[in-house]
C-alpha cells in the first residue's frame, strides 16, 4: 500500500505543475506530475484532492479535454464528500466550465458556471451578515472571494454590488491603482481579463493572436498599476474595476 504524500508536498507539486504550464513547458509539468500517486493522494488531508485541478490545467494544455474532465471530476468528488464547497478554494466548476466548452457542450458549462456563480451569491449574503455583527475584516474577505468568482463568470451586476459592499465595509475604492491612478490601457485590459477567467499566458496568447512576451508585459503592467502581487488577485481586483462601471461589462469583456 502507497505511503500517504506529505501535504506539504502535495502543495508544493501543484505549485510547481501550475507554474510550469504557464511557463508553457509541458514536459517538465509532465515530469512533475508523475512522481505523485493517485492511490496516495486520497490518503492526505484535503490539499489532495487539489493536485488533480493542477493535472486537468496540464491536460488540456496538452490537447487532452476529456482526462482533464475525468480529473476534475474526481477531484469534485473528494471535496464534495469533504464538504468543501468555496469555490476561492476549490475552483472545479469553473475550470470544467472551460474544458466543457472545449468538448462543444455550451449547457454544461453553463451550468457549472452557474453553480460557482450561486456560492458567490451566497458569500455576499454571508458578508451582510458580517457586516451586521460589525465583523469588517471578516466580510472583507467573503467580499475579495466573492467578487473574483463573480469575475470568473462574467458577472458585472453581482459584482457592482459586491464592490459597493465592499467600500461599506472599509474595502479598498474599485480602480484605484497603486502607483497615483493611471489605467489600464486596452490591451492590458484585454489581457488582465482572460487571466483572471482563469486562462493561462499561452491560452491567452492564442486568444488574443500576441507573443507569450507580450501577454507578460500586460499582466506585469496590469499588476503594478493595480498595486498586486500577481493572479490571486487579480481576479477580484478586476471584479472591482467592473463592477465600478455603472453601463455594465467593460469594453475589453
Amino acid at each position: 500500500m502507497p505511503r500517504p504524500i506529505p501535504p506539504s508536498r502535495t502543495t508544493l507539486g501543484i505549485i510547481t505543475i501550475d507554474t510550469l504550464v504557464e511557463q508553457g513547458d509541458l514536459r517538465a509539468a509532465e515530469r512533475t506530475a508523475a512522481g505523485y500517486c493517485a492511490a496516495a493522494l486520497a490518503e492526505t488531508s484535503w490539499e489532495g484532492p487539489r493536485l488533480p485541478m493542477s493535472l486537468a490545467t496540464l491536460r488540456t494544455a496538452q490537447g487532452d479535454p476529456r482526462s482533464a474532465l475525468a480529473l476534475l471530476r474526481e477531484s469534485s468528488h473528494h471535496f464534495e464528500t469533504a464538504g468543501i464547497v468555496n469555490p476561492a478554494i476549490v475552483s472545479w466548476r469553473s475550470r470544467a466550465a472551460g474544458v466543457r466548452l472545449l468538448l462543444g457542450d455550451a449547457r454544461a458549462a453553463r451550468n457549472l458556471a452557474e453553480q460557482e456563480l450561486e456560492l458567490a451569491r451566497a458569500l455576499h449574503a454571508f458578508a451582510g451578515a458580517l457586516l451586521r455583527r460589525d465583523d469588517k475584516s471578516g466580510a472583507r474577505k467573503a467580499l475579495g472571494r466573492a467578487g473574483g468568482i463573480a469575475a470568473r463568470c462574467g458577472a458585472f451586476r453581482l459584482a457592482g454590488r459586491v464592490q459597493q459592499r465592499l467600500h461599506d465595509a472599509g474595502g479598498r475604492i474599485a480602480g484605484r491603482e497603486a502607483d497615483g491612478g493611471s489605467t489600464l490601457t486596452a490591451g492590458e485590459e484585454r489581457v488582465a481579463v482572460l487571466a483572471a477567467s482563469g486562462m493561462s499566458n499561452k491560452e491567452i496568447a492564442a486568444c488574443l493572436f500576441v507573443s507569450l512576451r507580450t501577454v507578460g508585459t500586460h499582466l506585469t503592467a496590469t499588476y503594478r498599476k493595480l498595486g498586486i502581487g500577481g493572479r490571486p488577485e487579480l481576479a477580484a481586483e478586476m471584479a472591482a474595476l467592473a463592477g465600478s462601471r455603472s453601463q455594465g461589462p467593460t469594453p475589453a469583456a
